[in-house]
């Protein structure tokens, strides 16, 4: 294959203009000349500069353009191009800078800071080169420029960008834009290759006409005849076939095409928006990745929408803050206890603590060095329900109230005695204890005492408040209490009261979330979502920040996360598995 350029000019035509161009045999030069230079002077360069690139032997293309502009570059500022088959040489000096027009996406290529500067490459078919100098590129933003070209051809956009300069006759704006278009080189059909390949291989067959014999020459004729009618009648059809294929393929690219166009403009957009407008950046990163999912499911399969597909993935994190990865195994628990299966899972400082309901066991975990321990076993917490840590003690929930795990004979002490019914929630903060009751509708303190025991009861939500906790499923303290429901409402209360809080929508909508995690030390609030596959952390505030997908987190059990060591840990029956916060 090989490439027709087609330079399409903007610039002055009058011998006054101060913007020139010039083209000849593959060679395309954009010259912007000083002010004080006469008509005769701007001849005389134009010709040397001929002269200079077309009489020089023994270089190559680079480096004879390099050197050419070089010699000139006191008088003029230049863009010049030299296209030597697929191989495109670009020199520029000045300020005058070179930019291409690839697939829907504009790349700064080179750029004049008061030196030559060169660079050579490769074309591909429906390539654009813009050659333009300062004047034009301080007036035309790279925003108007991709989008007139992701519109129109370089005719239609020169036109469109004349309209925005006005007269060039007036003005030192100059441009030139390149269009590469592949050309077949003249080559046998494949039908014909066929044929021409069957002759040579064919023997030549001789005929001699022996008296008595011409009735069996001519019979022997008709089968040779009919042999290579059906050849050719075969491969005609094959050609037939190739053709329809090939038209078949052509109108389904011509169909889609636009739309493959458009979501990687709407991509690129997106990308240098992010600082500016963040808003409207994720619009456009949405409308992408619809277009490129779209595509994926209709079967179009093309090169360029697999880099479409690569490209909404890697940028997710950045605009949207999804992140896509399998979290890894951060401990296999079986190899503690054989038949470990865990049922929650909590933290308190820097440990994680599993519990396993069903083998009355439960262990300590350190989020850095992952040291192991057993806090307690079927002895102290045979028939336990849930459990809480606050510092370095620990809180089991029973059917016969709540037991502190000791390091005495007995194992265990009754610090809190059943006087409740139905399912509750509860968590330890600072010293006292915190009872969820979804069948009183009310959240019940247990202060903590001198002597480490704990007072009766006491209403913490103050009265005058209509509260609906019977949906709660998760409860959280950090200072405030954090209260998951199942109708997708995350509760905050402070002092007793609730504290006015939503979160910014996400989609999908989070449905059946499992489990709410924060401490104090913590930004954010984590949320465990398997409906979704996935976490979604906000700030406290209610911001959104991060969602973590993976189809590992429709199993997960629980979630636990320190900041510090960037680790959101998921509890997986017998294993501990973590995701790494990218966000942070």
């Amino acid at each position: 294959m090989s490439f027709k350029i087609t330079p399409v000019s903007l610039s002055g035509k009058s011998q006054a203009s101060l913007v020139q161009v010039h083209e000849t045999n593959n060679l395309v030069v954009l010259m912007t000349l000083k002010s004080n230079v006469d008509f005769s002077q701007k001849s005389q360069i134009i010709s040397r500069f001929d002269e200079e690139f077309f009489s020089k032997r023994g270089l190559t293309p680079f480096n004879n353009l390099r050197e050419t502009v070089q010699k000139v570059d006191q008088e003029i500022s230049v863009a010049a191009i030299y296209v030597d088959g697929k191989c495109v040489n670009c020199v520029v000096t000045g300020a005058s800078q070179i930019m291409l027009f690839r697939a829907g996406v504009l790349a700064n290529i080179l750029e004049g800071k008061g030196t030559v500067v060169a660079a050579s490459g490769y074309s591909k078919n429906e390539d654009v080169l813009i050659m333009g100098n300062k004047s034009f590129f301080d007036k035309v933003s790279q925003g108007e420029l991709r989008a007139i070209l992701f519109e129109s051809n370089p005719t239609v956009a020169v036109e469109k960008l004349r309209l925005i300069l006005g007269s060039i006759e007036e003005n030192t704006a100059g441009c030139v834009m390149v269009s590469f278009e592949e050309v077949a080189e003249e080559k046998e059909t494949k039908f014909l290759k066929i044929v021409h390949f069957l002759v040579r291989v064919l023997p030549e067959r001789k005929i001699h006409v022996v008296p008595g014999s011409f009735e069996n020459v001519r019979t022997s004729s008709r089968k040779t005849t009919v042999l290579v009618g059906v050849i050719l009648l075969i491969l005609l059809t094959v050609s037939i076939v190739f053709g329809v294929k090939q038209r078949n393929l052509k109108l389904l690219k011509s169909k889609y095409e636009s739309r493959l166009n458009e979501a990687r403009h709407q991509l690129d957009e997106a990308d240098s928006l992010f600082a500016l407008n963040p808003i409207r950046s994720k619009e456009l990163f949405n409308q992408a990745k619809k277009t490129s999912k779209d595509l994926v499911n209709e079967g179009v399969k093309d090169e360029r929408l697999s880099i479409l597909e690569k490209d909404v993935v890697g940028m997710s994190g950045k605009i949207l803050g999804e992140y896509t990865s399998e979290p890894d195994l951060f401990l296999d628990l079986s190899l503690l206890s054989s038949g470990f299966k865990g049922s929650e899972v909590i933290a308190s400082s820097d440990k994680i603590y599993v519990l396993d309901k069903t083998g009355g066991k439960l262990v300590s975990i350190d989020f850095e060095t992952k040291k192991t321990e057993v806090v307690a076993g079927p002895d102290q917490i045979s028939d336990v329900l849930k459990v809480a840590v606050y510092a370095d003690r620990t809180f089991v929930l029973t059917d016969k109230g709540i037991y502190e795990v000791t390091a005495d004979k007995s194992g265990k002490s009754l610090v809190v005695e059943k006087d409740w019914e139905g399912e509750v929630l509860f968590s330890s903060y600072t010293g006292n204890i915190y009872l969820l009751d979804k069948s009183k509708n009310t959240i019940w303190r247990f202060s903590g005492l001198q002597n480490g025991s704990f007072g009766p009861k006491q209403k913490w939500l103050g009265s005058g408040f209509t509260v609906d906790l019977t949906k709660s499923n998760s409860m959280i303290i950090d200072g405030s209490v954090w209260i998951l429901t199942d109708n997708e409402l995350i509760l905050k209360y402070a002092l007793g009261a609730p504290i006015s809080f939503s979160t910014s929508e996400v989609s999908p909508k989070f449905s059946k979330p499992l489990s709410i995690y924060t401490n104090e030390d913590l930004t954010g609030l984590y949320i465990l979502d398997p409906e979704n596959s996935r976490v979604l952390v906000f700030d406290k505030n209610g911001e959104y920040k991060a969602s973590y997908i993976a189809d590992k987190i429709k199993e997960a059990k629980g979630l636990v996360v320190s900041e510090k060591t960037r680790k959101a840990i998921l509890l997986l029956d017998d294993k501990l598995y973590f995701l790494e916060l990218k966000h942070l």
